[in-house]
Parts: structure tokens; sequence; C-alpha cells
């Protein structure tokens, strides 16, 4: 399944970092800039995890 990167335009401190999206499956992960990493899977799959925590940190 692929899922389409989306960035903030306009530079702010406090704005949100990459949002992955699928239209099939909605939000995937959000990057906060100033708390936690927020990833939406149906089950916890650590390898997974680690892949999109790296991708959304590129």
């Amino acid at each position: 399944m692929r899922f389409e990167f989306y960035d903030t335009i306009d530079y702010a401190d406090d704005a949100t970092g990459p949002i992955l999206f699928n239209q099939n499956y909605g939000l995937l992960a959000i990057n906060n800039v100033y708390g936690s990493t927020i990833i939406f899977l149906d089950k916890r799959i650590d390898s997974l995890t680690e892949k999109i925590v790296k991708k959304l940190n590129e």
C-alpha cells in the first residue's frame, strides 16, 4: 500500500511535521515536532513502526 507524504509549506516553530496518508487507509502517521510521533496501526508491529519513523525523519 502506497502512502502520500505531506509536509508543511510555510515554516513555523510549532508546525506539525510530515504526515503519511492514503485515500483507502486514511491517516498512518504524524510527526510531531514538539511531542511524540503518532502512528495509527491496527496492531503493534515494531518492524513496521521503525520503517515509518525512519521515513518521517528523512
